[in-house]
């Protein structure tokens, strides 16, 4: 599973270094209060922070985290970043026989000493990535800047299939300038801890923002969830309807079928989301659960603008986990605006949390 969401990752650094193509230093450099404060800023830190995990993979000493971008050009970034993918190519084929369990051992930045398996290192590193891409996705989108879908994990997957779409599915996605014509890969893996770890994370992840969000006045509260951020779909409460619509969406078209994508209404309350978004998580969760290396990789079948797309099953999990890394993204920016409570989001801030737990179920898997 790891070699094929970096094959995804190296997809998606690549179509977001070409919409950055000819951007001049004041659009590069223009502040916004999002993340690292520019596009630029964006960029440098996905850089950084991939050199800064290589080193520490290898055992090496790693300094202070850089934070300054100054000076650093888009050619540069690009030739950084693919320097770094071809190191962690390497790295991977290196370790993948033993299953990516090595124990990594570093010092935080608190300096607390960490441990945890390399594989779920890996995973924060993949992860980190989208969180940081929905925010450049952000600052090109204002500069008039965006590509058809976004970044999606599914997006690559209708690029690169596992399994064929049907011929008037393809003329539609072309006409919506979709890429369609890449090479085919291999199925995803399927690895149930590690899924059932990312899914754990995402829903962690959620309930600290809804739990932040609750924490706000109530007027305030109200007034924030229906702000307008312009980023995502609108507002903190769209955004989590949007969420959460979609972890329903997929759950019926696993276990029932084809089925129409439905919309909450918009006046649903946080505790109500809260609570349905507990009861969906229990209830994916069995799902998962359920399902072996031979089901895992059977074909569900969704609908789009009136023509039937095909995906596996593992990959449409993946496709969650991913799709919840970028809203929460935004969602934890729009809280930031806001003020409110800072929401850990990184995956490894849960492995630090859940470590001992981490570290015996990756030597499972």
């Amino acid at each position: 599973m790891l070699m094929a969401y970096f094959d995804y990752h190296r997809w998606a650094m690549k179509r977001l270094l070409a919409l950055c193509e000819g951007l001049s230093d004041e659009q590069l450099d223009m502040p916004r209060p999002i993340g690292p404060g520019s596009l630029r800023g964006v960029l440098f830190h996905l850089l950084a922070a991939e050199r800064h995990w290589m080193l520490r993979w290898k055992g090496e000493p790693t300094g202070p985290f850089p934070t300054d971008p100054a000076g650093i050009s888009l050619e540069d970034l690009r030739a950084g970043f693919a320097a770094a993918d071809q190191e962690r190519v390497a790295l991977l084929e290196r370790e993948a026989p033993s299953g990516f369990t090595r124990i990594v051992r570093y010092v935080h930045a608190s300096g607390v000493t960490n441990e945890q398996p390399l594989g779920e290192t890996l995973m924060h590193v993949a992860n980190h990535a989208i969180h940081h891409r929905a925010q450049a996705l952000q600052f090109l989108k204002v500069l008039g800047r965006t590509t058809p879908g976004g970044l999606d994990y599914i997006f690559y997957k209708i690029a690169h299939p596992s399994t064929p779409q049907p011929p008037e599915t393809l003329e539609t996605l072309r006409s919506f300038g979709l890429q369609v014509d890449g090479e085919p890969t291999p199925p995803l893996p399927f690895e149930k801890e590690r899924l059932r770890r990312y899914f754990a994370y995402g829903d962690w992840v959620i309930l600290e923002i809804i739990s932040a969000a609750k924490s706000l006045e109530p007027p305030r509260r109200e007034a924030w969830l229906d702000r307008d951020y312009s980023m995502g779909v609108g507002t903190p409460r769209k955004t989590l309807l949007h969420m959460l619509d979609a972890e329903t969406w997929w759950l019926r078209n696993w276990t029932i079928g084809d089925q129409p994508y439905e919309m909450s209404p918009e006046t649903t309350s946080l505790e109500e989301i809260e609570s349905r978004w507990r009861e969906h998580a229990a209830q994916r969760n069995a799902f998962l659960a359920s399902q072996d290396a031979d089901s895992a990789q059977g074909v569900v079948v969704t609908s789009f603008s009136g023509n039937r797309l095909h995906f596996r099953v593992a990959e449409s999990m993946l496709q969650l986990c991913c799709h919840g890394a970028h809203h929460r993204a935004q969602l934890r920016n729009m809280l930031r605006q806001e003020e409110g409570p800072p929401v850990e989001v990184d995956y490894i801030n849960w492995l630090r949390r859940n470590s001992p737990f981490v570290i015996e179920a990756a030597s499972q898997s």
